[in-house]
């Protein structure tokens, strides 16, 4: 006589809330391939949509896993955006809106597409990345100039000191042509 194979314990079913249909999806596709319910049973007891897990148990992917139609950038295009984020930080540079936009039709414009980001684009594309530009805040750039400064970086300007003719503004040299 064979005996029946000893089913783990019965996870705890989560409270039915919309935030968190994905996980006792999941859940209800996990006890029905245990063997531990059918899917109209799994459906009930995880309270989920019968159709939606029927579904899901024959492969359909989520919604939220489509992506989006309308996105603007390739990976490797928002990849390059997020270097060109960085540069600018590291100059002590906010990110704003505008030169975010126009660095994006200018990665559009090497891509051989129009360029369509606008100021609105890119201020919702900032909302979208608030948590990840939080740490990446520019420095104001005399607090930058003061660092720089200090390890020697860049030679203090004094306003004293005589500019050599060649360098004057307007002149190319010291002779006049």
């Amino acid at each position: 006589m064979m005996t029946r194979p000893v089913l783990p314990a019965h996870p705890k079913v989560p409270r039915a809330l919309e935030s968190n249909i994905e996980l006792r999806i999941q859940g209800a596709l996990e006890q029905v391939a245990l063997g531990r319910y059918s899917l109209a049973k799994a459906a009930r007891t995880w309270k989920v949509p019968y159709k939606r897990l029927y579904y899901r148990s024959k492969g359909r992917h989520p919604v939220a896993a489509n992506g989006g139609n309308r996105t603007k950038l390739t990976a490797v295009e928002e990849v390059a955006l997020w270097a060109w984020i960085h540069r600018r930080v590291t100059l002590g540079i906010h990110v704003r809106p505008w030169p975010l936009a126009q660095a994006v039709n200018e990665l559009l414009l090497i891509g051989g597409r129009t360029p369509t980001a606008t100021l609105r684009w890119a201020k919702r594309w900032l909302y979208r990345n608030k948590d990840a530009l939080h740490s990446a805040r520019g420095k104001a750039r005399s607090t930058v100039l003061y660092t720089l400064l200090e390890v020697k970086l860049v030679p203090r300007f004094d306003a004293r000191q005589k500019i050599p003719k060649p360098f004057k503004i307007g002149l190319l040299s010291s002779k006049r042509a």
